[in-house]
């Protein structure tokens, strides 16, 4: 059976932003550890100003990285790329022509 943890990524009044993202972290490190096969991030609509993350792929951006990153398990869309491809390519003056080169294209 797979089991994986349903993660709401409140946005609390009076927390900073990098305390949000540090205990989104921190709860998927942990659900790893217990043995979790996945997170699911919730989407909220119409949440009020301080409460849900509003978009839920940006949350998990994040997440994306540092397990990639943590793991060294590359994307299986970027074959011959580092594990971190995703953070280098989204990251303002890395960008370049080849690093889209080495991507695999899909089947």
């Amino acid at each position: 059976m797979d089991l994986g943890l349903m993660m709401d990524c409140d946005y609390r009044v009076g927390q900073t932003q990098r305390a949000a993202f540090d205990n989104a972290l921190a709860m998927a490190d942990l659900a790893e550890t217990l043995g979790f096969n996945g997170i699911w991030l919730a989407e909220r609509h119409f949440s009020p100003p301080g409460g849900a993350a509003l978009v839920p792929s940006i949350a998990a951006s994040p997440l994306l990285m540092a397990t990639a990153c943590d793991t060294h398990k590359p994307h299986p869309h970027w074959h011959g790329s580092p594990a971190c491809a995703v953070g280098a390519s989204s990251t303002p003056g890395r960008r370049s022509r080849d690093s889209r080169q080495s991507r695999a294209r899909p089947p």
